[in-house]
């Protein structure tokens, strides 16, 4: 993929423990940072799961490096500030050299 323009801005979001104010705690997704970046798709797959299928969308997000990039793994979400959906990130794969980091997430796939 090309260094783009990095026209998108994302939400990187993490599971955390939150208090409910009635002194429960639950888990749900805390927004760990935002930043802009570029995206390209793959094409669409179709995914068999207990006789429904289900359409997933895999994209590459791509960043660039920075404290806060550095902390990305696969058990972050992304989430398109503009469009609001959420995509799971697969992997992840810095490249040192051009100082970005690329991003294989999936929508469509479980949340979380």
């Amino acid at each position: 993929m090309k260094a783009g323009p990095l026209r998108y801005n994302y939400s990187f979001q993490r599971r955390g423990a939150t208090n409910d104010g009635f002194g429960n705690v639950e888990t749900d997704w805390v927004e760990q940072f935002q930043q802009r970046g570029g995206r390209a798709f793959f094409r669409g797959i179709e995914k068999a799961q207990d006789a429904a299928s289900t359409a997933t969308q895999k994209m590459i997000i791509q960043i660039r490096q920075s404290d806060n990039a550095d902390t990305v793994s696969t058990d972050f979400r992304v989430v398109d500030v503009r469009s609001g959906e959420t995509y799971n990130v697969v992997a992840v794969e810095a490249d040192p050299v051009r100082r970005l980091i690329e991003l294989i997430v999936e929508s469509g796939g479980a949340d979380g």
